[in-house]
């Protein structure tokens, strides 16, 4: 196949409830990821990086937030 006659679609094109759901997934997969033991969260994190350019992005950043509760 000829990767230029290849129809491709980005974030931009994609309806707001798509992205909203693909970024759930993404997000669980990295959670779980971070919980499944050493080597496992970088390979998702390098598979969602990959995912995120593939659809038209730079790339992934992640944020750390920390609440805390008396």
């Amino acid at each position: 196949m000829n990767t230029q006659e290849l129809k491709t679609v980005g974030f931009r094109d994609m309806h707001p409830d798509q992205l909203e759901a693909l970024m759930k997934i993404v997000g669980h997969a990295l959670i779980l990821a971070n919980n499944a033991g050493e080597g496992i969260y970088e390979q998702v994190y390098e598979d969602v990086n990959d995912l995120a350019q593939l659809f038209g992005a730079a790339g992934i950043e992640l944020e750390t937030h920390c609440a805390l509760t008396y």
